[in-house]
Parts: C-alpha cells; sequence; structure tokens
C-alpha cells in the first residue's frame, strides 16, 4: 500500500502518534478502527488487512467506498512470557493456550488500551456518528478491542451503540470474572443482566471508574466473530467460549468457524453490508 494511501495523524487528532488512516475515497460515512496481533505494527497489519480480497474480486476499501479504516498501534510492553523483553502488544499475557493465567498482568493494559480506543471513537462518532463506527481486531488486537468495547462509554453520554464489532482469531479477556460478576450482582439486584451492569462490571476490574452518562446498547451492536478451526496460535475454542459468554451477557453475537478455504473474507463482507448498514448512507443527524 502506498504512502498516499496509508498517512500518520497528527497527534492531536489521536492519543497515539503511532496510528495509520486510509481514506475514503469518497464521502466518509463510516469509520472502521482495527487493532493488529501481538507483535505486530499498525502499517504491517494495515496493509494485510486491506489486501484481500472476496469472491467479487474486490477489496474491502474498495466494496466500503466511504469508509475510512484506523489502525492504531501498540506500544513496546515487557512481554512476561520473553522474560521482560519489550514487544508491540495491548497487554502483557503470559499464554494464549491458557489466557486466564496471570490475568493480573493484563490489566493495565487492558485498561490503557480501552482508554485510547474510547478516545478514538468519540473522535470518530463526532464526524459520522457512534452508530456508523465499527471496532475490531486481530487475535490479541481482537481480545484488547473487545474489552474496549464492553468498557466504552459515549464521551457525549448518549448511550447510543457502535456500529459493529469484527474480530478474527481472539478470545474474550476476563471472560469468567466478567461473567460470574455480572449474573452474581444481576441476581442480588433482581434486575437481570443490563448493558450498564456489564459495563460497570468490566470497568472495576481493570480500575476504571464508572464513568458518566449512559453506556452504549451493547445488545444493539453487531458482532462478529470468525476463527480457523486449526488455528495452531489460539485455539478455536476460545473463540467459542467467547461467543457463548458475550452472548450469555446479552449480546448478539455471530461466530463463523473455517478450514482456511478463504470464505472468510466473503463472510465478514457480508455480514457488515447487512448487519452493520455499511453499504448505506448514514442518517442525518
Amino acid at each position: 500500500m502506498s504512502n498516499s494511501q496509508m498517512s500518520r495523524t497528527q497527534p492531536r487528532a489521536y492519543p497515539s502518534p503511532h496510528v495509520i488512516v486510509v481514506k475514503p475515497s469518497t464521502t466518509h460515512t463510516h469509520t472502521l478502527i482495527l487493532l493488529h496481533d501481538r507483535g505486530a505494527t499498525a502499517q504491517e497489519f494495515g496493509a494485510h488487512a486491506l489486501h484481500p480480497t472476496t469472491s467479487s474480486g474486490k477489496t474491502k476499501p474498495q466494496i466500503f467506498t466511504g469508509m475510512k479504516f484506523v489502525f492504531p498501534s501498540a506500544t513496546p510492553r515487557p512481554s512476561t512470557s520473553l522474560a521482560g523483553f519489550p514487544i508491540m502488544q495491548w497487554f502483557d499475557n503470559v499464554s494464549l493456550f491458557d489466557p486466564t493465567e496471570k490475568e493480573q498482568l493484563q490489566l493495565e493494559g487492558l485498561r490503557e488500551t480501552a482508554q485510547m480506543v474510547h478516545r478514538i471513537i468519540d473522535a470518530e462518532a463526532k464526524a459520522v456518528g457512534a452508530e456508523n463506527v465499527l471496532l475490531g481486531g486481530l487475535s490479541q488486537g481482537c481480545a484488547a478491542a473487545l474489552f474496549a468495547l464492553l468498557t466504552y462509554r459515549p464521551a457525549d453520554g448518549a448511550g447510543t451503540r457502535l456500529g459493529g464489532f469484527l474480530g478474527m482469531s481472539g478470545w474474550l479477556p476476563l471472560r469468567s470474572k466478567i461473567g460470574a460478576s455480572a449474573k452474581g450482582l444481576a441476581e442480588k439486584s433482581g434486575k437481570g443482566v443490563s448493558d450498564a451492569l456489564v459495563s460497570a462490571v468490566a470497568r472495576k476490574l481493570v480500575g476504571m471508574p464508572a464513568g458518566e452518562g449512559k453506556p452504549p446498547r451493547l445488545g444493539g451492536t453487531p458482532i462478529y466473530l470468525g476463527h480457523e478451526k486449526e488455528d495452531e496460535t489460539v485455539d478455536v475454542e476460545l473463540a467459542r467460549q467467547a461467543a457463548k459468554a458475550l452472548s450469555a451477557l446479552g449480546l448478539d453475537v455471530t461466530l463463523k468457524t473455517y478450514r482456511g478455504d478463504g470464505m472468510e473474507n466473503d463472510d465478514m463482507v457480508k455480514f457488515m453490508g447487512k448487519n452493520c448498514g455499511c453499504l448505506s448512507r448514514p442518517k442525518r443527524r
């Protein structure tokens, strides 16, 4: 991808200077924020994420001409699994086979990443409306983005939903703790699990303030999770566990598993068009 197609934002626009933006070829109607995998960068992931074509022979920017693509880059963090050597990662996790191992090491990174993503969402929502902003990521980027989704509180306090979530080969961080805490508090109150409760529980687990205004309508945000059945890095069972946990919290989840036949790109594009309204113009606000 050429330098003219991928450009860095000014530090004033987003909290990190390492953000790659691919501008829409027509009027800006939607924004997709995608987080890269552990050990990668925004530049590398951006080129990889936009290159695959669908069976029609078109790429996502060619199909969604009004979409702006935003690729943040993680900062170097010491990796416990690599004896403290710093690598590009959204949060420190000891094992991809068992993401629950030493979960306390994940908290700082999850909090800081979520806060950064929230600021980007707020900036894009001002341009096209929160309902036209999509979030997603690959592997650890998917995990971090899912946590950012659960903890997002709109800056304007309007409580609207995001346009959608697109996750690939990921998992849900702190899955058991979020589920158990939300269920326990819901049973105690007798009011059931609500978006506000899920948001408050997830935020409290990583030391984020409760936040003001209404949380987004999590149940109204369509979530797509794609995963290869034979993934040797992140077991597909983690995606199944994430989908089950999110559904139990009242979220709208579509899980697709693949055998590496290339159909995942077609399915994701169909989901973006049908479930997220990415082929339509946003409503006037």
